[in-house]
């Protein structure tokens, strides 16, 4: 993930687990599942209205 958003690892672990603290995400076995969706959007300043369909599971 870190690669693909030229961030470190070390950035990503630091974000993933405020972000699990926070009960925004949960993460094990190499997978990320998303809790509070609204609040993520938020963060990231990003209108989730965007997405045609914002709970399409990807494999």
């Amino acid at each position: 993930m870190g690669d693909t958003l030229g961030l470190t690892k070390m950035h990503i672990n630091r974000i993933i687990a405020t972000f699990k603290d926070e009960g925004l995400i949960s993460c094990g076995h190499r997978k990320l599942k998303i809790i509070n969706e609204e609040r993520l959007s938020e963060i990231g300043q990003f209108d989730i209205g965007l997405i045609k369909d914002p709970f399409h599971h990807f494999s």
